[in-house]
């Protein structure tokens, strides 16, 4: 796992392995590109970052010495950024709302068709973009959501049906316990780095481009350009806390 992630998810699986579990399957990915257009170490500086709860605190703004060539769309009280990486067949997207609290409201409500239309309608322009530093670690427990997406019987002592993967002896049940990911994902002046084992600021300058300044909650993603493909998607509330975090879901009993 180390090794398939650039050495920085040292492990998934807890310890020590609990009796009832007879296997794991692991998958890991590992993200690391450069930006087409670079930030200068020398122009970051201390800026506010409005906070959903009220408030704000100060962090890290990376600067651009000059304009970007961005995708950008203007869609009712939000806007839409894809900035691409040196490779270009990939881009960060970030969707970031007016309204400091929208940000974690519109995570849960978006659908594929909303993603699709925002993506479709992006158009080339000069902005200046200021991004504020960050990195995120977290682990979370996937149960809830694959259960959600129609595999509820699969975690289901009582239900689920492996004969297909194992010799099922007279008293033994076979199901999926545990679905667990982890991610790692730095933003800095160079580019992004990341792994996984499963109001705003916009001005108009008389003598320059557009600036935006990505100073309240957003969501991200880092996907494939061509096909529209997905590889890591989040939100950020605050970009100064950088704590890892192990989320769980209750587990699954079969009653006697």
């Amino acid at each position: 796992m180390e090794q398939n992630t650039g050495g920085r998810i040292k492990k998934i699986v807890p310890e020590p392995i609990p009796d009832r579990i007879v296997m794991y399957l692991i998958n890991a990915i590992y993200f690391k590109a450069a930006w087409t257009y670079q930030f200068d170490k020398k122009l970051t500086r201390e800026h506010p970052f409005k906070l959903a709860g009220g408030g704000e605190v100060s962090v890290p703004m990376m600067v651009p010495e000059k304009a970007q060539r961005v995708r950008v769309l203007r869609d009712g009280d939000l806007t839409v950024l894809d900035l691409p990486y040196s490779r270009r067949a990939y881009s960060m997207t970030i969707v970031l709302p007016d309204q400091v609290s929208r940000a974690s409201t519109l995570a849960t409500e978006l659908t594929a068709e909303q993603w699709n239309s925002w993506t479709s309608r992006l158009d080339s322009a000069e902005v200046s973009v200021w991004l504020p530093k960050f990195t995120l670690e977290y682990g979370i427990r996937l149960n809830q959501a694959l259960k959600a997406l129609g595999m509820a019987e699969a975690f289901d002592p009582c239900r689920a049906d492996f004969s297909n993967m194992f010799v099922v002896r007279p008293g033994e049940r076979y199901w999926i316990d545990d679905v667990r990911q982890k991610t790692y994902i730095q933003l800095n002046e160079e580019g992004t780095e990341a792994t996984g084992a499963t109001s705003v600021g916009i001005a108009l300058e008389s003598a320059g481009p557009p600036v935006i300044v990505v100073d309240r909650p957003f969501i991200f993603a880092i996907r494939e350009r061509l096909s529209g493909t997905i590889l890591f998607l989040g939100k950020i509330m605050n970009p100064a806390v950088n704590q890892p975090r192990e989320i769980e879901s209750p587990r699954e009993v079969c009653p006697a």
